[in-house]
């Protein structure tokens, strides 16, 4: 295993940066790659590939193991500034800018805060260090080496035990009825405080982190699956306080992508990552369902309207997946697998534009398979978003832009779970990487169906999924990437380590 004092630039993994390519904006792509096996190799040769022949995603981590140099070395800063907030800074600026010179002469009486300048400056900086690395290509030793003088290696924060942490769960729910007693084995074990609060009612792991006082409890645990830590995330996010305290995941529910991530599906696992306590930065999405401001979401819609997303979202008949998979949940298999052979039955195609950062890319487009990923997993353990990582403030819309029937999604499907996520590498898959997206409805008006309705035709509620949590929108959905912006309890050796993050000498 690799030491902590081993993470340096020089030990990169550049393979996976190659394949990952980090902080590029825009299509995300890569040509076909193949397993170095000679009977494979000699098929490929031949025009003969086979899909066991090329090389999978499942060893490529999820989050990144850099992020982009600050010049000041003491903030987080945006990866990127799209136009209209780069028009918005710069209006700030320019008047302190103007200001301070007027009075230079006066410099040391002059007490204005030119922290939005350097902030600024940063910004700009940072973005032109992340377009010249956008199509680096790494198997060039000079590009190596311009790229390691632009990052610094992430470092993990402490999460610190002195009070006890907060673990919320459904005591009715989930795979395993005794996961208390196993929660608090480990936990007395590590001389580890804590505190169970349980879900009684429909809502009350989204209502308990958003009213209970965080200031008594040390961390949150969500017990569950994605639609739990979901809601738990929201719950804190939703806070009139805006209050926010390490959170972290054990897995006890169908899906469970959150963890798959992580490769600690596994409930020993997660509690190893509790007891480990380093804290890792995680990206959010944060969606507006119909509204374009937070501050125009009426009170009582605020709950449905915003949402913040850990995962993925998705439209068309992966929404209608994720919908049929609650009635499939009691099942002893994938019961989104069973989900997507009754839709596949009966696909029909949305109309969308996708806006990414402020520039339309699709418009107007039909498309069966739609989503905007987080991370790379969904649908428990379906690697879909093969480029995806959770650290690097963007998101992608992942598309499939050709027409399909029943048997091109069963292949995706198999792409994604059995092969993990070679579809990656298809001409018919598009991945675009942006910081702000907007999928927009254009489905044709409709009439009400009812005839003594006299309102005039309209657009009809499209059905929609956040984390496999199942909505509806009329008009648009809008994304925003809260970069870093909740801390997640994991193992950060064990995440370096499980996925090769740093090899020896890799750079010679």
């Amino acid at each position: 295993m690799m030491k902590r004092e081993q993470y340096l630039v020089d030990n990169l993994n550049w393979d996976h940066l190659r394949r990952n390519q980090p902080f590029k904006h825009g299509l995300v792509h890569l040509s076909p790659e193949y397993n170095e096996n000679a009977k494979n190799l000699a098929r490929v040769k031949q025009g003969k590939a086979k899909k066991q022949d090329f090389a999978q995603f499942q060893n490529l981590p999820c989050i990144l193991p850099v992020k982009i140099r600050d010049q000041n070395n003491d903030t987080d800063i945006p990866l990127e500034l799209d136009s209209r907030e780069e028009e918005i800074l710069e209006s700030k600026v320019a008047p302190l800018s103007r200001k301070s010179q007027e009075n230079a002469k006066h410099q040391d009486e002059n007490d204005i805060n030119t922290g939005p300048q350097e902030t600024f400056k940063n910004q700009r900086t940072m973005g032109r260090n992340q377009d010249q690395m956008n199509n680096m290509d790494f198997n060039l030793p000079e590009n190596r080496d311009e790229f390691t003088k632009n990052v610094d290696v992430i470092e993990p924060g402490k999460v610190i035990y002195d009070k006890p942490i907060a673990i919320i769960y459904n005591p009715n729910a989930g795979k395993k009825r005794n996961i208390r007693a196993i929660i608090s084995q480990r936990l007395d074990a590590a001389g580890i405080k804590h505190e169970y609060l349980e879900s009684k009612r429909v809502f009350d792991t989204w209502i308990i982190p958003q009213e209970m006082d965080l200031d008594r409890v040390s961390a949150l645990v969500a017990v569950g699956g994605d639609g739990t830590f979901h809601e738990v995330v929201n719950g804190m996010l939703h806070r009139a306080d805006k209050r926010k305290v390490p959170i972290a995941f054990i897995g006890n529910g169908s899906g469970n992508d959150t963890l798959i991530q992580f490769n600690a599906n596994d409930i020993q696992r997660a509690l190893d990552f509790i007891v480990k306590g380093d804290l890792l930065k995680y990206d959010v999405g944060k969606v507006l369902l119909d509204y374009e401001n937070e501050e125009d979401v009426p009170p009582e819609q605020i709950n449905s309207n915003l949402r913040y997303s850990l995962i993925n979202s998705v439209f068309g008949v992966s929404a209608k997946i994720n919908h049929s998979a609650i009635g499939y949940k009691r099942c002893c298999c994938n019961p989104y697998q069973l989900a997507a052979l009754k839709e596949f039955c009966r696909l029909s195609p949305v109309y969308v534009t996708i806006e990414a950062d402020g520039e339309v890319v699709y418009e107007n487009i039909p498309l069966i398979l739609i989503g905007v990923f987080n991370t790379k997993y969904g649908g428990g353990g379906f690697n879909l978003s093969p480029y995806s990582t959770v650290n690097d403030g963007m998101l992608e819309v992942i598309l499939y832009k050709d027409k399909i029937g029943f048997g091109g999604m069963v292949g995706i499907m198999d792409d994604s779970m059995k092969y993990q996520g070679i579809h990656g590498y298809s001409k018919s898959m598009e991945f675009y990487r942006a910081k702000n997206i907007k999928v927009i409805n254009m489905m044709p008006l409709e009439k009400p169906k009812n005839k003594n309705d006299n309102r005039p035709p309209m657009k009809q509620l499209q059905l929609y999924a956040i984390d496999g949590e199942v909505f509806h929108f009329r008009d648009f959905v809008k994304y925003e990437t809260l970069h870093n912006e909740i801390e997640v309890i994991v193992d950060f050796d064990y995440l370096m380590n499980d996925k090769k993050q740093f090899v020896k000498n890799s750079k010679a």
